[in-house]
Parts: structure tokens; sequence; C-alpha cells
């Protein structure tokens, strides 16, 4: 494995590719060392540059470190183990296999089951430990909101599931699907910023309603 070594001048010789190529080589070593670890921290970091990404997009500022600490705490305590333990397990249940057909049913497997999970686990936690809505509200409004979320992801999940399955190698898949998490993630929560505003805006009116 390459590895930066000092030169005669004083300054570093990085591998090819330079500090990226450097970081790379060492995020594969800690993936072979500690891959559990490895996956957790990076859906963590993942997790919450999508929350400043979001924040940015919305109110064009960064303003909330504890809503990015939140996310990032998720992504470390509940998208890294899960992702790398599902992954695990459909590569027992398919035996490794890569050819369209044993794909097309893992696609299936995964955008029936652990996908609209994810999604749920995720609009609750966002609803409430981010945007501070009340839980008994929330659950109400679930069944109303995870179906529009549900169809939103059909028409993004199921082809990058497609790609990660058919030629990602396994050592790989949850970065893969951590990157495609990060659009994911801005998505998921401007929408729920977006509910929490026609939440409020619907509570005015019926206060107005009431004077």
């Amino acid at each position: 494995m390459p590895s930066a070594v000092p030169t005669g001048s004083g300054s570093p010789e990085y591998p090819q590719g330079g500090i990226l190529g450097l970081c790379w080589s060492k995020y594969i070593k800690e993936l072979h060392r500690r891959p559990l670890r490895t996956k957790c921290i990076t859906s963590a970091c993942v997790a919450g540059l999508g929350d400043v990404l979001a924040q940015l997009i919305a109110s064009g500022s960064y303003s909330s470190l504890k809503r990015t600490l939140a996310l990032a705490c998720f992504g470390f305590l509940y998208t890294g183990p899960s992702a790398h333990y599902w992954q695990k397990f459909m590569e027992l249940l398919c035996s490794g296999k890569t050819d369209v057909k044993t794909v097309t049913l893992k696609v299936l497997i995964d955008q029936l089951t652990y996908g609209p999970v994810c999604n749920m686990l995720f609009m609750l936690f966002a609803a409430v430990a981010m945007e501070g809505r009340p839980l008994a509200a929330v659950l109400r409004n679930i069944p109303h909101e995870f179906p529009a979320v549900q169809l939103d992801g059909w028409q993004l999940w199921p082809l990058a599931t497609l790609i990660n399955y058919r030629f990602v190698p396994l050592q790989f898949r949850v970065l893969f699907m951590n990157l495609v998490a990060l659009l994911w993630t801005v998505f998921l929560l401007l929408r729920a910023r977006g509910s929490q505003g026609r939440g409020r805006a619907g509570a005015g009116a019926a206060v107005k309603a009431g004077k």
C-alpha cells in the first residue's frame, strides 16, 4: 500500500492522486481493518453534510450545529450499522450472485423491506428530534406523508440499488449508498421543513379563524 514518505526537500511525497489518493488508501486500509466502525463514521459524516447542505439551501445560511450533530448521530448509530449488516445479509441470501435475475430479486427485496423502513425511521427522527414536532402529531401525519415520500424514493432508489448490487464490490456498497443518500437526505430534510412550515401556517389560520 503506498504511503507518504519524506523527501530530501522536506516536503511529503504522496501516492498517485496526491492527498486525495492518500486519504483513499487510508480509507481502504481502515475499511479492511475495521469495516463496521469505518462505515459508521462515513455514514455520520455524510448525514451531517446532508444537513449542512439542507440548511444552506433552505435558508441561505448555516445556523444549527445541534441539528447537524443529531443527524450525524443518526447516521452513526443507525444508518451505518444497519446498512453494513443488511448488505452482508443480502450477500448471504443470494450467495453473492450478480446476474441480472438475482440482482433484480435483490432490488425488489431491498425496496419493499429495508428501504421503506429506513425512510419511515428517518421521517420520524427528522420530525421529532430535529424539527421539534410533537411525536403524537408526527404519528398522526405519517400515514398521510409517508406514501408520497416512498413514491418519490422509488424514483431514485431502485436504479441506485440496481447499480450497487450489479457493479459495486461488497466492501464499497455502503459507501455508494451513502453518496446517493446525501442527495436523498437533503430532499427529506427540505420536505420535513416544508411540512413543518405548512403545519404552522395551518395552526395560524385556525387561530385567526377562531378570533
